[in-house]
Parts: structure tokens; C-alpha cells; sequence
């Protein structure tokens, strides 16, 4: 399945780890430690595995029959930050449609943006692969401007939807994604494609609202009972997806598994998949970790935020947890900024958080949530501004050498170092009795 992105081995007393997507080798002496956390490898796909999962689609038809009678189609593929191999699905995605008589001309692929930033062209190229490139139409979602959008209605928890019109007024719907742990949604994939996918910034917003966000069900591997989940679901039933295509991914990025058909149905059993290959069980808290968010995530702070909600369910409240990452592009998002550019105190950043919300404020509610409970955020990275970095309540560190060190002092010198790189592609859980619930009356009096 290729090369090691991330590896430890040792020479004599030190223990030397390496990261290949950020260029780094750090050592440090055997008795310092911990572990390299990660699960095993993923199972190598069978040479067949995407003609095999179009042929036998989950509670579907095959797309070409679907397909039969239809003249438009769009197919709703994911933006640069997903990382989605989707080009190993396109041509086939397109063999059924033009076997179903619709022509090639009439489709488009529709870049499922959400907010983010347009989709560049060299993106789009990779989205589409080489063969394909120039060879099928394909542009990028706006959630900003009106008369691009159609309103289709609004959910039994009072979302508004609106959602792209190229997708809205198609007579066939795809969506594509990769299924993985998201940090709110419970799951990405299936249903995300829609919302927020291709909805308007005012679907988002509402969808991310902070009820919704803070919901104790709304968080990592959980979609039964997540109100954020359930939602979009009910937004993508809105719309009518008629195909549903999820990708199950290796750490390096290279499909190794395909469900396809029913929009809810192919994703559940994707989930039920993919749950297998990533839970992490680890015996105790952890008092000092090292984490990196990896390819594509480490492309701004923003999306890298997402390694720290991901890995901050494991650590001791008193722990500190460094991250580390590129952060090419930046911050990335203004509206991550602002709640703390706003107040000196958590309760100045969560009240206006909640007088003033914005979509991508979502994950500083989340990190506001993390840090009030004491555990203590390292950040390492060139492209931000060390004020900044300070200014959103992180500790900046110049190398991870420095942040180890500040680490050692902060929780004490002989403490375990850990690695857990990319905790969001995994359920790390703690597997350790909890007293309080041994106990005969559930109390720790």
C-alpha cells in the first residue's frame, strides 16, 4: 500500500520518529518514549473492487438503470481539504451514465465546497484525473449568491434548505466522498455531500449552529440521535440523491473499499466498515501527546484544529498536547479569529460566539470547549504568527524540539511522549474502568 508516512526506529538510547509529508525527524531518548499510536495497516483492495461495488450497489438499482430516461445529471465531488480519490471512481461513475443514455455533455461535476474556497484549476484536475481532464464539464458550489441556489424547503429542525441550482435541477443526482471520523458530524461522507456540501452559507450556518455543535451526541464516530447528522440527512432526502458513492481510504490516501447505491443505506454499512479498521483502544489517559493533522488538513489552522478535537478525548485534563503542522495558507479563516480577538476571557469568547456566531466559527467553539477543561495546547508551525497563535489561547513553540521541552516542564521531565499523527482518521478510546461506575451507588464520594 506504498511508503510509511510516519515511522519510529531506534539507535542506541534514542528513539528517532519521522513524519514524510512535514519533513520532520525528531529524537529523543528510549526512556522518554511512549508509543507511536496508529492502527494496523488497511487490507490491500481486490484488482476489481470498483467494478465489484457498481455491480452489486446497496438497496439500488445499477446506475445505469437508474440513469434510463434521464437527460441531466450532476455528480457532487469533494474539494482539495477532503482528500477524496475520486478519480478512481469518475470513469466509471461515467461509463453508467452514458450506458444509461445520458450524454456527456450533460453532466456536470459540481465541487461540494461548502464555504471553502473555491476549488483551484490544478484541484479540479486532480479531482477529475488526467484522462478526464477537460473531457467533462466541472465547476465549483457558491454558497454565496442567490440566484445560483433554489430553496428546496426547511427540515423538521427549522433548517432553511438551500442548495446549489446546476444540482438542484438536474434529473439525476450523485454524490461522491470519503467516509472518515468527522468532528461534529459524527461521519463525513454520504449525506455531508449535500449539506454543507452544496447548501448556502444560511443552511450552514444554521445546521452548525452552537445548540447544535455543543449537542452532547454531536461529536466524533456517533451519528445515531446527532441532531447536526440527522439534519443533513434529512436535507440530502430533500434534495432526492439518487446515488450514493463512499470511498473508504488508507492513511495514504488510496481507495481500498467502495459501498455504493442508497443514499443511507450504503453509507451506514460504509461506516460499519470503515469502524472496524480504525478504532484505537488505548488503557489509560495520556498526559503528554504529539499530533499532526497530515495531508490535506495541515493546509491552514483551521482545518487543522481538527487533529486537536480529535486527539483532546484521550488526554488527561492537565496534559499538554502539541500539534504541529505546515499551516501553508494560514490561518484560513477570519471567522476562527474574531471570537478571540473579541474577549480576553472564555466567557467574553462564548458570549459572543453566541451573539454573533459564523459558520467557520465552529471550531472555536470546539477548541473554547477543549481548553476550558485544562488541557494545555502547544502549537508548532512557520506560517502563524506567534501572536496569533497566543491570541487563540495555543502556546506557540519554534521547533518541536522546544515544544517538547516546554512540555516536559509544564507536566514534569519524566513523563511518556506519545506520537498520534492524523487522530482524525481514527477512534482513539480509552479502554480503562472508570471507578466512578464500578461503584455500587455510581458515585466517587
Amino acid at each position: 500500500m506504498g511508503n510509511v508516512i510516519y515511522s519510529v526506529r531506534r539507535e542506541h538510547e534514542d528513539t528517532i520518529f519521522t513524519d514524510d509529508v512535514e519533513n520532520l525527524t525528531i529524537w529523543l531518548p528510549n526512556s522518554r518514549f511512549g508509543g507511536l499510536l496508529t492502527v494496523p495497516r488497511f487490507p490491500v483492495p481486490s484488482p476489481n473492487f470498483v467494478d465489484s461495488a457498481f455491480c452489486a450497489p446497496i438497496g439500488s438499482p445499477l446506475l445505469r438503470e437508474i440513469a434510463r430516461g434521464k437527460n441531466k445529471a450532476s455528480v457532487v465531488v469533494s474539494d482539495a481539504t477532503r482528500n477524496v480519490p475520486t478519480s478512481s471512481v469518475l470513469p466509471r461513475i461515467l461509463e453508467e451514465l452514458e450506458l444509461g443514455g445520458i450524454k456527456r455533455e450533460n453532466i456536470a461535476l459540481v465541487v461540494a465546497t461548502g464555504v471553502h474556497r473555491p476549488a483551484t484549476k490544478q484541484e479540479m484536475k486532480t479531482i477529475t484525473g488526467e484522462s478526464l481532464w477537460g473531457k467533462v464539464r466541472i465547476q465549483n458550489h457558491d454558497p454565496y449568491t442567490p440566484t445560483l441556489l433554489a430553496s428546496i424547503g426547511t427540515t423538521s429542525r427549522g433548517t432553511p434548505v438551500e442548495v446549489n441550482r446546476v444540482v438542484r435541477e438536474s434529473d439525476l443526482r450523485i454524490v461522491v466522498g470519503k467516509v472518515e471520523p468527522h468532528e461534529f458530524a459524527g461521519f463525513s461522507g454520504g449525506r455531508k455531500s449535500v449539506l454543507p456540501g452544496v447548501s448556502s452559507e444560511r443552511t450552514i450556518l444554521i445546521n452548525h449552529r452552537p445548540e447544535m455543535v455543543l449537542h452532547p451526541s454531536s461529536t466524533i464516530g456517533v451519528l445515531e440521535g446527532n441532531p447536526i447528522s440527522e439534519d443533513m440527512l434529512e436535507a440530502a432526502q430533500m434534495l432526492g440523491i439518487q446515488f450514493c458513492v463512499n470511498l473508504l481510504s488508507d492513511a495514504e490516501g488510496a481507495p481500498f473499499s467502495i459501498f455504493c447505491g442508497d443514499l443511507e443505506k450504503s453509507h451506514s454499512q460504509a461506516v460499519l466498515a470503515l469502524k472496524k479498521y480504525i478504532a484505537l483502544p488505548l488503557e489509560k489517559r495520556l498526559r503528554i501527546v504529539v499530533t499532526t493533522p497530515g495531508n490535506p488538513l495541515n493546509i491552514n489552522l483551521y482545518q487543522s484544529v481538527k487533529a486537536i478535537i480529535a486527539a483532546a478525548p484521550i488526554m488527561e485534563r492537565n496534559g499538554v498536547l502539541i500539534l504541529y503542522s505546515q499551516c501553508t495558507e494560514g490561518v484560513g479563516s477570519d471567522d476562527m479569529l474574531r471570537p478571540f480577538m473579541m474577549g480576553a476571557t472564555f466567557d467574553d469568547i462564548i458570549r459572543y460566539l453566541n451573539e454573533n456566531y459564523r459558520i467557520q466559527m465552529d471550531h472555536s467553539l470546539l477548541l473554547c470547549k477543549i481548553l476550558q477543561m485544562g488541557l494545555r495546547i502547544i502549537l508548532v508551525s512557520r506560517n502563524i504568527d506567534p501572536e496569533i497563535a497566543k491570541r487563540v489561547k495555543l502556546i506557540p513553540a519554534n521547533s518541536l524540539d522546544m515544544a517538547l521541552e516546554m512540555a516536559s516542564e509544564l507536566v514534569g521531565g519524566n513523563e511518556k511522549i506519545y506520537f498520534l499523527p492524523c487522530p482524525q482518521r481514527f477512534l482513539p478510546f480509552i479502554t480503562e474502568k472508570d471507578p466512578c461506575r464500578e461503584s455500587e451507588n455510581g458515585s466517587c464520594d
